[in-house]
């Protein structure tokens, strides 16, 4: 296993995780309907999401193929440092009229679950679709 946990020492104690692969990819049970085609990121421990906040407002629309890489970086000053997961992956953009979509490789950063929701209201996704099944138009 290539995860350690560590231990400060004094009057003050913490533990921190340390891991030295760069994250992987997750599928649910199949009885999880839901979750079907879709997959989630996990470093070490710690399930990962794609926030808004990180993401031109957006964590909707990417999607995660099967051959798409990621690097860890520790953000000293993001939530008092914490460590994202970042990776380049088609994102689904609209076009400009408004009537048509187009794929657009964008990078992506995403952060520790126990993290989101601490920077305003914005979309968040755990389970990324792995490929598009069906595009749903929605006015809001």
């Amino acid at each position: 296993m290539d995860t350690r946990l560590l231990s400060a020492i004094g009057k003050r104690r913490c533990i921190g995780i340390e891991s030295t692969h760069g994250g992987k990819r997750i599928v649910s049970r199949p009885e999880v309907k839901q979750d079907e085609g879709r997959v989630a990121l996990q470093r070490g421990p710690l399930v990962y999401c794609v926030e808004g906040a990180d993401n031109n407002g957006k964590a909707w629309n990417v999607i995660l193929p099967e051959q798409i890489s990621f690097q860890p970086s520790f953000q000293k000053d993001l939530l008092e440092g914490i460590t994202t997961i970042q990776f380049e992956a088609p994102t689904v953009q609209v076009e400009p009229d408004g009537l048509s979509v187009k794929t657009e490789i964008k990078k992506i950063t995403a952060i520790p679950y126990y993290a989101w929701a601490n920077r305003g209201q914005n979309e968040m996704q755990v389970w990324l679709p792995t490929k598009i099944k069906d595009v749903k138009v929605n006015d809001q």
